[in-house]
């Protein structure tokens, strides 16, 4: 009962996503520039950055990618928090190979091919009037945000 409810949600949310990149009028394709592979099994993709493209550190968008080899049950789109700083050339992406279609896919691709992506979304943020020392805890790629926001507090370390 319990798998059929997940599954069942899996749908909902796949559903979802694909919705909001069909019906996204301010969608923006991006080219991937490479690959940087950072630990075993987890790579970061480097994306350019689409004119007129902004966000703020901690924010993450909906990538969507054109073609998956296979069937994945979440669709061709995942939710990513963006690991680059926002006065970064480019969008940084990281993530862990666990092998699911949309990931092989995204490991197959090669520099130039483009991937769909929206508007920024999240509040995972720093304020520009906080003033307190913070702590992050963080663990695995739970980093990816957390980067992001140390290398706008500090675009020298």
């Amino acid at each position: 009962m319990f798998s059929r409810m997940l599954r069942n949600f899996d749908s909902l949310k796949s559903a979802f996503y694909n919705r909001l990149i069909a019906h996204y009028s301010l969608c923006k394709t991006s080219a991937l520039f490479a690959r940087e592979e950072i630990a075993r099994d987890t790579s970061v993709f480097w994306f350019e950055k689409p004119a007129d493209f902004t966000f703020r550190a901690g924010q993450y968008t909906v990538l969507r990618l054109p073609n998956l080899s296979e069937p994945d049950p979440q669709g061709p789109v995942r939710s990513l928090s963006i690991c680059s700083a926002p006065h970064e050339e480019r969008l940084g992406f990281a993530l862990r190979n666990t092998q699911s279609p949309f990931k092989k896919a995204l490991w197959a691709m090669q520099p130039g091919e483009e991937a769909s992506i929206t508007p920024v979304i999240g509040k995972f943020v720093l304020e520009a009037t906080e003033t307190r020392p913070l702590v992050f805890i963080v663990g695995g790629i739970g980093i990816t945000p957390v980067r992001s926001i140390l290398k706008e507090a500090n675009p020298y370390r």
